[in-house]
Parts: C-alpha cells; sequence; structure tokens
C-alpha cells in the first residue's frame, strides 16, 4: 500500500507540476537557484563592506523549505542550504570558521519563516491584501531574529566589525531581502486575470510615469551624491501603487532594488560618501521603505475596489432574488437561496466599509434611535456599537446643539421620495467636535418598517483647512489683524447700512518712528512691535470697530454708525494715546507715535450721502472715506506729526493736535 504523500510546511502555489511532484528534483532546481543567489549577493558586496547590499538566497531558502515534504526530504534539503551555503562562502573568501555559523544561521532562517508563516496562514503563500502583505513582513522579521544568535557566532570571529554593527545589519538586510523578493515572487505567481488594475490610466499617462521614473532614478542613483533625494523618490511609489495595477508596482519594487543595488556596488548613488557598511545599510533601508509603501498601497486600493465591486454585485443579487420571487414555488425557492447569499454580502460590505454607515428607525418605538451601525461608524465616534445602538442620531451631537440636530433630522426624512445630503455635527467620546457630511436616504424594504439609511464621511480636517484659508485670505499673517480686502469689505458694508442721519468714519494710522526701531533693533523687533501695536489698537477701538493693517506700519479703523465727527475724533485720540506707550521688545525699549487722519462720511457740508458716487469726486464713498482718510494722514504729517487730522464731510479739515 502506497503512503499518502507529506504535506509541505507552506503551500508554493504556481509551481509548475513536474517540480512539485518530484521531490528530489525540486530539492536539485532550488539548489542551483539558491547557489546561484548566493554568488549573486556574495558578487553585490560593497568593496570593505562586511555584509551584502542585498542577499536573494534568504528568499530561495524561504520558498525552498517552504515546499519541502516535511517527511522524507525536509531534513536533507536543510543540510544541503547549510552545505551550500558553508561551501559558497568558503571558495568566495569567506573564512571556515566565520562561514559555518552563518551557514546554520541561513537555514534556521528559511526554517523560523516558514513556521511563523504556516502559524498565520497554513493553507499556502498569498499577497491579495494588507494583511497577507504584513504577515509576509512579519515573517521575515521573524526568521531574520531567530537566526540572529547563531549568526553572531559567525561575526564573533570577523575580529574588525563591531558585533552589534553586524548583528543589526544581519537583520536590516536579511528582513528587507526575504520580504521583497517574497513579495515578488508570490505577487508573480497570481493569475493575470486576478490583478485588479485601476481604471482611467491612458497612455499619455504610462509613458510620462515611465520617463519620470527612469531619469529619476539615474538622477538620483547615479549622479546626484544627496543622501535626503534617495527618500524624496518615495512620491513616485506612490504614483505606481495608486495608478497602476499590484502587478506593476511589485515590478516597480523588484526594479528599484535592482537599481539601488548596481548603484552602490558601482560606487555611485546618494549614499556613496559614507562608509562600506553604511551605504548597504542604507540601501536596505531605502528598499524595503519602498516596498512596503508601495505594496501596502497597491494592496488597500485593491482590497477597496473588491469590496465595492462585491457590494455592487450583491445589490444586484439582491434586486434579481426580488424579482424571482414573483415566480413559481421552485423557482422563488432558488430566488430565496440567492437572496439569502446576496444579503450576506450586503453584511460583509456594511461592516467592511470604510465609511460610517447607520440604518435609523423612523417610526414608532424606533423612531431616531440607530438600528444598525459598522465598524467604521464606531470608530468615527469613539463609541462601542452596543452604546451606539442604545442612543438617538442627533444624541451624538455636542451638548447644547440636539434641538438643532433633532431639526437636522427632521429635515433630512422631510421628503422621503428624495435622499438629502447635510453637514452635521458630531461630539466624540473623547470630547472633540467633529464634522460629518451626512448622505441620507428613506428605504422601504418589503415586509419591514421604512428606515433611514445613512452614509457619514468625517470632513472635519477638510472644513478646518477651508476656514484657515479663509481666514488667511482675509486676514494679515504677522498681526492677524483684517487685511486690505477685509477692511474694504466692511467699510462698504457699514456705508450701506449707514442710515440717515448717521455717519461712517474711517481712521488711517501710520507709525511715527517705526524705521529707526527696525534699523536700530532689527526686522524681527519691529515684527514684534507690530503685533504690539496691533494688540493696543484693538483694545482702544469700540466693540464692533474692525481693526485692519494695509501694510508696512500703516493701519485703519472702520467705525460703523459714528454719530459726529467728535465721535471718531475721540476714538482717533485714544489711538494716538495707545501708540505713544513704550513697548519693551526683546532687543529693548521702543517708543513710537503716529500720524492719524479721520474722514466721515454723512450729510454735513460737502459730504455724500450713504452710498451711491460722491460730489465732486469719483468711486464709490468707501473709496472716497479711504482717500481721504488716508490725505488727512498726510496733513497730520506734514503738520508736525503726532496729531490728529479730521476730514468732516470729506472735504473739510479739522486738525487736532496729539496729547
Amino acid at each position: 500500500m502506497t503512503a499518502a504523500p507529506s504535506r509541505p510546511l507552506v503551500v508554493v502555489p504556481g509551481e509548475p507540476a513536474w517540480l512539485a511532484g518530484s521531490p528530489w528534483l525540486r530539492s536539485a532546481v532550488y539548489a542551483l537557484l539558491f547557489s546561484a543567489a548566493t554568488l549573486l549577493g556574495r558578487s553585490a558586496q560593497v568593496g570593505g563592506a562586511h555584509l551584502a547590499v542585498f542577499w536573494p538566497a534568504s528568499a530561495l531558502g524561504v520558498l525552498w523549505i517552504a515546499g519541502s515534504p516535511r517527511r522524507r526530504v525536509l531534513g536533507a534539503d536543510l543540510v544541503l542550504v547549510v552545505g551550500l551555503t558553508l561551501a559558497l562562502r568558503v571558495l568566495t573568501g569567506m573564512p571556515p570558521v566565520a562561514a559555518a555559523p552563518l551557514a546554520v544561521a541561513a537555514a534556521v532562517q528559511a526554517l523560523a519563516c516558514c513556521w511563523a508563516y504556516r502559524r498565520g496562514r497554513p493553507e499556502g503563500f498569498r499577497l491579495r491584501t494588507p494583511a497577507d502583505l504584513r504577515l509576509l513582513a512579519i515573517t521575515s522579521v521573524t526568521g531574520a531574529l531567530v537566526s540572529l544568535p547563531v549568526a553572531g557566532a559567525g561575526f564573533a570571529h570577523v575580529g574588525d566589525v563591531p558585533l552589534p554593527f553586524a548583528l543589526a545589519q544581519w537583520s536590516l538586510r536579511t528582513s528587507v531581502s526575504t520580504f521583497v523578493v517574497l513579495a515578488v515572487v508570490v505577487r508573480a505567481l497570481v493569475r493575470r486575470s486576478d490583478d485588479v488594475a485601476p481604471g482611467g490610466i491612458g497612455s499619455g499617462e504610462r509613458l510620462l510615469m515611465t520617463a519620470t521614473l527612469i531619469s529619476a532614478y539615474a538622477v538620483t542613483f547615479f549622479v546626484v551624491r544627496d543622501v535626503s533625494l534617495a527618500f524624496a523618490l518615495m512620491p513616485l511609489g506612490v504614483w505606481v501603487a495608486l495608478r497602476r495595477s499590484t502587478a506593476a508596482a511589485t515590478v516597480h519594487v523588484a526594479l528599484a532594488a535592482t537599481v539601488v543595488v548596481i548603484s552602490v556596488w558601482a560606487g555611485h548613488g546618494p549614499w556613496s560618501r559614507l562608509t562600506p557598511d553604511l551605504q548597504a545599510m542604507s540601501a536596505e533601508a531605502f528598499i524595503g521603505a519602498l516596498g512596503v509603501v508601495t505594496l501596502v498601497l497597491a494592496l488597500h486600493r485593491d482590497e477597496g475596489r473588491e469590496h465595492a465591486d462585491r457590494a455592487a454585485r450583491a445589490a444586484a443579487e439582491v434586486a434579481r432574488a426580488h424579482d424571482l420571487l414573483a415566480t413559481d414555488l421552485a423557482a422563488r425557492l432558488a430566488a430565496e437561496a440567492d437572496l439569502a447569499d446576496s444579503e450576506r454580502l450586503f453584511r460583509v460590505a456594511f461592516d467592511l466599509a470604510p465609511v460610517g454607515m447607520a440604518m435609523v428607525g423612523l417610526e414608532g418605538a424606533d423612531a431616531r434611535r440607530l438600528l444598525r451601525v459598522n465598524e467604521a461608524m464606531a470608530r468615527f465616534t469613539g463609541r462601542a456599537e452596543a452604546e451606539l445602538l442604545a442612543r438617538t442620531l442627533h444624541s451624538l451631537a455636542p451638548a447644547g446643539d440636539e434641538q438643532d440636530a433633532r431639526a437636522a433630522f427632521d429635515d433630512l426624512v422631510g421628503d422621503r421620495a428624495q435622499p438629502r445630503r447635510s453637514v452635521s455635527t458630531f461630539e466624540h467620546a473623547d470630547g472633540r467636535v467633529l464634522q460629518a457630511e451626512v448622505s441620507a436616504t428613506v428605504l422601504h424594504p418589503q415586509g419591514r418598517e421604512p428606515y433611514l439609511f445613512c452614509l457619514v464621511e468625517d470632513v472635519t480636517a477638510r472644513r478646518a483647512a477651508e476656514l484657515d484659508l479663509q481666514h488667511r485670505a482675509l486676514h494679515d499673517a504677522l498681526t492677524g489683524l483684517a487685511n486690505r480686502r477685509l477692511f474694504v469689505e466692511r467699510l462698504e458694508e457699514a456705508v450701506a447700512d449707514c442710515a440717515a442721519g448717521e455717519a461712517v468714519g474711517v481712521v488711517y494710522l501710520d507709525l511715527d518712528g517705526f524705521k529707526a526701531v527696525n534699523d536700530s533693533l532689527g526686522h524681527a523687533a519691529g515684527d514684534e512691535l507690530l503685533r504690539r501695536v496691533a494688540d493696543l489698537l484693538v483694545h482702544a477701538v469700540r466693540p464692533g470697530d474692525t481693526v485692519a493693517r494695509l501694510g508696512g506700519d500703516e493701519f485703519a479703523v472702520v467705525c460703523g454708525q459714528a454719530a459726529t465727527a467728535a465721535d471718531v475724533a475721540g476714538i482717533a485720540a485714544r489711538l494716538l494715546q495707545a501708540v505713544a506707550v513704550p513697548v519693551a521688545l526683546e532687543g529693548g525699549e521702543a517708543r513710537v507715535g503716529a500720524s492719524i487722519g479721520v474722514a466721515l462720511s454723512g450729510t454735513a457740508p460737502g459730504g455724500t450721502g450713504t452710498g451711491g458716487t460722491a460730489a465732486g469726486g469719483t468711486g464709490t464713498v468707501a473709496e472716497r472715506l479711504l482717500r481721504a482718510a488716508d490725505a488727512a494722514m498726510y496733513e497730520a504729517k506734514r503738520g508736525g506729526k503726532g496729531r490728529v487730522v479730521v476730514r468732516d464731510g470729506v472735504d473739510d479739515l479739522v486738525t487736532t493736535p496729539g496729547g
């Protein structure tokens, strides 16, 4: 009776049948490949370095041992790994006393990788999801660390290398080499039909991508010698990962590793000024980082697309199954089975969706209550699923906003025939206030009460960025005051809102003696002085008045609904006194003054009324007020500085000396 064939440690998919079916032939083929990889690694050793830049033999050893039948061939294959490694290292110049422990370490590393991978996925090697990539990385690191003590015994006999440094280089080189080569080989075994390619990329972008990659790698690794430039290539890996198939992204990692190894071996590239060992470690770190970034993004994209496709197929199956229910009994039973499968697929898509999803009751005791939430919704709110299912949707709003949230909910379900979208505020369990775009539609499942289906997308960061951009566009970057654009808008609004018998004032202020502070204490002290003056001006005006920095050391104030010229002149006098206060700066004490011009709109002689175009001049009232205040400020300058000049009714000048 023939014994059943022994199962290997880890199945290597894609191996030809003639190879997998003959254990001894397989051992011979892998022995040749392993020997070639070892010689290739030894030849890539930079002159003076203690270890090669890249060691593909570590991954070949894992694939060899992984597929070896455990009962008959595994022990012999491990002995072959040790013997070949020892012989090839000695033949290439390594002392036997150092080569022997390193040969044993190669077998230990391969066996440890296989056992670690078997515990995570005994069915065989696979690289389709980020979880597969994570397992591959963990097993690569595990193999390197488990073999580290044995390798250390070999390095102890190499007198010219510090043992800690040698162990660190062994760990990094072995982990990166195993991870990258295994990723390339395992992904190459994926059938072409299983490879997910993003749509929308044209021949022009492919040509641009190819040209960019060739020129960037050529310049970085064969022309320029800048350490910081190498990792600037990471965005190119992101580009490839997001716009090309995962197979293409894997090929990019393999080609990039080849270019890096050749560059370091030839004495070129960004690390050529480092010591040989540091060159090797820098190259290994770059290859590992590029491989992780590129493959994580590509596989995450593939997984998201597969989930989306699965959800779409599930929705189509649900619709088809519902249609089949109207047929005869046999067809109905078949449709019910299809419907059950589709609903299971929908549950998977619902639970794994990257955005928050929630089902909310509409009627009876379940009105407004959360009936079902997915994991993304729980992460967004920082609350467990059980806690969420005990609450209503509007109770997730910040304290004090629940009434508004209740009204927003009523608006969402007001028109049950149309999907609705709104931006709502939520409170995280840790107290943070979050904003989300809520897309909601009312669904009417057959035989069940209708419910509200909500998609909740976190837009907190995006809305904060928009508000920051709006603030930057309307405020001075140094002082935080309104800039000229916002000042003009506020002035035009004040003029438009001014009723009969009321007036709007503009105070135009230019600092006296500011240049002397800049020249004597430096520009940093000048900037600090401008910030201090801005704070003094804000505290000297009335609530509702707008203080702006128009540029340099010029400031202006919009005084809305000022009754008389005397009122605005009083504000200007307070500003004059505020600015005159000595200011303590880091470089010493500074004292400046101000020349102030005031213009007033209204119905005084020579005035313009409220709105329209001023008589006797061109432009709107706001424009004429600003020009008049500017002219009055220069009148104050010419009159001896440190004073206020008031232009009442735009054309009449009244001078008030500074006190």
